[in-house]
């Protein structure tokens, strides 16, 4: 996964899993889940 900066071109490369990546596509694919999935509940905090 790239995080690019809005209002910049700096982008910091960070390594995630199979299964998270799978979690994170869903996300974005606005698949709903029963319960938050991991990621989720410590984006939140």
């Amino acid at each position: 996964m790239l995080l690019k900066e809005q209002a910049g071109d700096r982008i910091l490369p960070i390594w995630v899993g199979p299964v998270e990546g799978d979690s994170i596509g869903m996300l974005l694919a606005g698949v709903s889940t029963p319960r938050p999935l991991t990621f989720e509940l410590t984006a939140n905090c």
